[in-house]
């Protein structure tokens, strides 16, 4: 009974260190994929900006 349980244990140890790593992946996957959109988003705001700028400038 007690080689059950630790069976046991040991069985439902396992898929919760994976979802635990595969949540932790995720969340780092997506704050990585919020990080570089909001650095490109920003980029392109100030290249438009510039742009903006330059046309005014010119006419």
């Amino acid at each position: 009974r007690l080689n059950f349980s630790m069976k046991l244990k040991n069985s439902n140890r396992l898929p919760r260190v994976f979802t635990f790593y595969y949540s932790f992946i995720l969340s780092l996957y997506f704050t990585v994929q919020l990080y570089l959109y909001t650095t490109f988003f920003n980029h392109t705001q100030d290249k438009k900006r510039k742009i903006f700028i330059t046309l005014r400038v010119k006419h």
